[in-house]
């Protein structure tokens, strides 16, 4: 690492003097939002020099600094940047003073406007499932379904959108995109009606986040005169389309039990989408982990098409293996069962013990 002249710098790339007063003050005060501003391999350098100098094993050191093991290996592999307090951390461990070093950090304004969710009470463990480059093609199967990404022409920055009534939704979103991307919220909160809450991000053309996204899916949009793609997740290997269709059925799908004219009771496992390539393009994912799901028309709709769905055991069982909706806490938003946790239904249908349901048809 260099070792040459003994400053910090601010984000704008000048040198600012440890002893600047009011301004080193100032950088002081926003320490929560810098991030180590090098190339990947720079920082892998960097972190595993230190971690060298700490002398202790992977599990051993995060146990020392209160860290999530996870998180160091990110750092340490160059996946996310690594934030100013915890390249602190790992210095102090190593007794090395980081003022000793010419290094260059970046603001990132990761605090959301608004409401902040709580994103610890999202369960971890599922993110270990997949790499977060994989958790990548997850976050656009949410903005494929329940989201959107539009550049503004007023300032050309764009703005990435997550709607849902359902906040659980929104946190498991919220936590999944800081997984994949490391990125936080702009904003969060509800819309003018009050009838839906809104996950936003905004963020320059040049975003790592935005451009990856774009390399996915030119567009996002489901219109009509639209191409959105799915091809991006065509070629994965199948405990990732397992985690991005489970996603999609949180989103854009239901579970529902309803009463036919005969008296019966039917059930019916859906995932709403209109545009039809997409909606072949989705077929095609469910078919292939096992799962098979039938075209739905509808002539009022522009495509004559209403998405695809199943009712039959098989499909409920499978998908029940699978895992079901993810998150295992999404609940239901229409029909009989509204504010019944979604997986809660579909294991009343798979164990065909309906009555045990609460709410009445």
């Amino acid at each position: 690492m260099n070792t040459g002249n003994h400053f910090l710098t601010n984000i704008s790339g000048n040198p600012l003097s440890l002893q600047s007063g009011l301004k080193r003050k100032k950088i002081e005060s926003s320490m929560s939002r810098l991030y180590l501003n090098v190339g990947k391999e720079e920082q892998i350098r960097i972190v595993g020099e230190l971690w060298q100098k700490i002398g202790l094993t992977s599990r051993e050191m995060a146990k020392r600094l209160g860290w999530n093991r996870s998180s160091f290996f990110f750092y340490k592999d160059g996946t996310y940047r690594i934030p100013y307090n915890r390249l602190i951390d790992l210095c102090n461990l190593a007794g090395v003073d980081v003022s000793d070093r010419s290094l260059k950090f970046i603001e990132i304004n990761n605090q959301p406007k608004g409401e902040k969710l709580d994103l610890s009470k999202v369960d971890e463990p599922i993110f270990q499932a997949l790499k977060p480059v994989e958790w990548q093609k997850v976050v656009a199967v949410g903005v494929l379904t329940d989201g959107s990404l539009c550049r503004r022409k007023s300032d050309g920055k764009y703005m990435l959108r997550f709607s849902s009534s359902d906040k659980n939704l929104h946190a498991f979103f919220q936590k999944l995109v800081l997984v994949a991307f490391n990125e936080g919220p702009s904003g969060f909160g509800k819309t003018k009606d009050q009838n839906m809450w809104i996950t936003s991000y905004q963020r320059s053309p040049k975003n790592p986040m935005i451009q990856k996204l774009l390399s996915f899916s030119a567009t996002y949009s489901t219109k009509e005169d639209t191409k959105p793609f799915l091809n991006f997740l065509l070629d994965e290997r199948n405990e990732v389309k397992i985690q991005a269709l489970r996603f999609a059925m949180s989103c854009d799908g239901s579970v529902s039990i309803k009463k036919r004219s005969n008296g019966v009771k039917g059930y019916e496992l859906k995932l709403a989408c209109a545009h039809p390539a997409l909606n072949a393009q989705w077929q095609a994912l469910f078919h292939g982990i096992g799962l098979d799901m039938n075209m739905c028309r509808d002539k009022n709709v522009f495509s004559g098409i209403q998405g695809i769905s199943s009712g039959k055991k098989e499909s409920f069982q499978r998908f029940a293996e699978m895992g079901g909706f993810l998150p295992t806490n999404v609940k239901v938003t229409n029909g009989n069962y509204i504010g019944m946790e979604k997986n809660e239904v579909l294991k009343a249908i798979v164990e065909r013990d309906v009555e045990s349901l609460t709410k009445p048809f």
